[in-house]
């Protein structure tokens, strides 16, 4: 999002966060549970955390049972917001890509 200056679920080349997922080697995507939050602006986690702790839908998606792991990503110093954060969860535990 930082690199292409766009803020959304969704690539700008169409890919959803579950094409994305898949591509990382998270060999569940698409048999499981996921959700996917998105912010921008917010420079401190915890700022980034009150947001989404506020938000019903993205609070939701943090306190979900079905969700076993979660993936965490930041990119600043670009873009129109400046700081990107994305949160992965997932249903199920998956072995790391090689």
């Amino acid at each position: 999002m930082r690199d292409h200056n766009y803020f959304d679920h969704a690539s700008q080349d169409g890919r959803t966060p579950w094409d994305r997922a898949a591509n990382a080697c998270y060999a569940s995507a698409g048999r499981t549970a996921m959700a996917e939050n998105i912010a921008a602006g917010n420079s401190a986690a915890q700022a980034t955390f009150t947001q989404w702790k506020n938000s019903d839908g993205h609070n939701k998606n943090m306190l979900g049972s079905s969700y076993k792991v979660i993936g965490i990503g930041r990119a600043t110093g670009g873009g129109t917001y400046g700081s990107y954060w994305t949160t992965m969860f997932g249903g199920a535990s998956d072995a790391s890509c090689n």
